[in-house]
């Protein structure tokens, strides 16, 4: 079942690629979450700089990989800013998320979803992230309920999960978040 929320501020201003509201909900997880925190599709690093900043005990996985139509090398991108900003809590992994050993990753308590955004991508990345998130949160990216946005097949999936799962939906946002509960 999902549940509407309609306004949330936490006050953080970090990302040009996120809304506000949108970094704010991030940030406000990343805090609450015990465990470390992986970002599937970092695209310019900055959502996995900005939780950094504010957890900097916590390690944040920032995977990305060269795709058909993404031929730019992402991963390197967030490498780049993380070693010119001094931030060492931030480890880079070129790879597909959706293949890779999960084994890598330990203690894992929030994983934000914003990769591959076709149906059975996002499926993976969720069914991935429920392996390694024994209590904490998922959030995906893209979630607008519209059939012409470009992206609609996030919405497509995350609707069919809130049949089984309470998921939250920020309105005002394009994110969805599911609870995950011991």
């Amino acid at each position: 079942m999902a549940k509407i929320i309609k306004k949330f501020d936490g006050g953080y201003k970090f990302n040009p690629f996120l809304c506000e509201d949108e970094t704010n909900i991030i940030i406000h997880h990343a805090l609450r979450v015990n465990g470390n925190i992986i970002e599937v599709g970092c695209n310019r690093g900055l959502t996995s700089l900005a939780i950094s900043k504010v957890c900097p005990t916590k390690i944040i996985y920032a995977i990305d990989c060269e795709t058909p139509t993404n031929k730019d090398q992402q991963y390197e991108v967030v490498a780049l800013w993380a070693e010119c900003k001094g931030i060492n809590n931030i480890v880079c992994i070129n790879a597909n998320s959706q293949t890779m050993d999960l084994n890598l990753f330990k203690d894992i308590g929030m994983v934000f979803i914003d990769g591959d955004h076709t149906y059975e991508g996002v499926k993976k990345d969720y069914e991935n992230s429920r392996k390694l998130i024994k209590e904490g949160v998922i959030i995906f990216h893209d979630y607008k309920p519209d059939t012409n946005y470009i992206w609609n097949e996030v919405a497509k999936f995350v609707d069919e999960l809130s049949i089984v799962e309470d998921i939250i939906i920020y309105s005002d946002t394009m994110l969805a978040m599911m609870e995950i509960t011991k």
